[in-house]
């Protein structure tokens, strides 16, 4: 990741710090290692010593070119203060030319070594930190987390690991519309644009992610890698939760159209009993050869009366659940007494079912229940 110069909270840039550490540090090397307290027969091994340390530090803190600037500076710092003939870059024994082109290729190979070392150090610590990340998303997914969990933990992971300003999921309704549903940070103040990674698997598209890196920032290569790995995981994880809908809504469908099949044999055979019923009175009054005496003329009759309402409240029945599937029959609550629903129904048995007793029990501390009384007199 490219990122413009950050500033401490002092104010200095970041690079300028840099520069200031690889350019003072071997000065400040030349000062202490020309105090008095140094002064000896051994005082120019010990302004080498400095003068190393002071590399190792500028490369600690500036980077491979920190170094490769302290190294040099050093080198010359070296030459020119403590090496005889003192204050000039002159050297008077070929041994010292020696030794100064030795310090200055040890400078150069411990600030390369330790700067390459750091980075192997950094990388290595950033791959274990994304392959912690990738194992709990991974962990998540088997685990069986809920899909808006995952979608959230991933966004924050991916702001975390970017170090991004925002990271926004998106997935995909069922008329192919993209819906937000998780994000993470907040948007950018500058004008800083979107990078959008597709969540996409061998069976299609399943939505996007979109990462607003902080402004004056470009994501590189590598980075635009590693989003795009994590959207590849997120995507098989989009594409599981959308097909175990679609499992439910097909299993919810076969059991609707099961009981729909149900139904509808029930209500054609409680259709042909009142028929039926109906039937037989009226052939049976209509056959002239046939006499019937009053009695059983009022009994074929009320027989045509009571079918004839039955399959009439079983018409009502079937247009009542139509309008409720619509959305059409809306229940009108009236508090009142249980018991009186029950014996309105037990009445219209007792006139079908004369040779059945019918006990009903009804206790007198039942509270009034608020409830549409036709809806709940054709339940019971």
């Amino acid at each position: 990741m490219r990122k413009a110069s950050p500033r401490l909270r002092s104010g200095l840039p970041v690079p300028a710090l840099r520069l200031l550490a690889a350019v003072g540090l071997p000065a400040l090397a030349t000062g202490v290692a020309s105090l008095n307290v140094l002064k000896s027969p051994a005082s120019e091994t010990n302004a080498a010593l400095l003068y190393l340390l002071s590399v190792v530090v500028a490369a600690l803190i500036g980077g491979l070119r920190g170094g490769l600037i302290a190294s040099f500076l050093s080198f010359l710092g070296l030459n020119f203060f403590f090496t005889p003939p003192l204050r000039t870059f002159a050297v008077a024994k070929g041994g010292d030319i020696l030794a100064l082109f030795a310090f200055l290729a040890v400078s150069i190979l411990v600030a390369t070594l330790l700067t390459r070392t750091l980075s192997q150090r950094t990388r290595a610590e950033r791959g274990e930190h994304e392959a912690r990340l990738l194992f709990g998303m991974s962990s998540r997914l088997l685990g069986g987390a809920p899909l808006p969990s995952v979608l959230g933990q991933f966004a924050g992971d991916v702001v975390e690991l970017l170090g991004l300003a925002r990271c926004e999921v998106y997935t995909l309704r069922l008329d192919g519309s993209p819906v937000l549903a998780a994000s993470a940070g907040s948007p950018p103040d500058g004008a800083a644009g979107s990078v959008a990674i597709p969540l996409r698997t061998e069976r299609g598209t399943f939505g996007q992610v979109k990462v607003f890196p902080e402004p004056s920032v470009d994501l590189g290569h590598r980075e635009l890698e590693l989003a795009t790995a994590f959207a590849g995981q997120l995507a098989l994880a989009v594409e599981a939760a959308m097909l175990a809908e679609q499992t439910r809504a097909s299993r919810a469908e076969a059991e609707a159209s099961r009981v729909r099949a149900a139904l509808f044999s029930s209500v054609t055979h409680d259709l042909r009993t009142p028929l039926a019923s109906i039937k037989a009175a009226a052939t049976s009054l209509l056959d002239q050869g046939v006499t019937f005496d009053e009695m059983q003329r009022r009994d074929l009759l009320s027989t045509i009366a009571e079918e004839s309402d039955r399959l009439n409240r079983l018409i009502a029945n079937l247009l009542d659940l139509s309008r409720l599937r619509a959305g059409a029959l809306v229940p009108e609550k009236t508090a009142a007494p249980v018991e009186d629903v029950v014996e309105a129904a037990v009445h219209r048995l007792q006139r079908r079912w004369k040779d059945v007793g019918i006990h009903v029990q009804v206790p007198e501390t039942l509270p009034l229940v608020p409830m549409d009384l036709i809806q709940i007199d054709q339940v019971v």
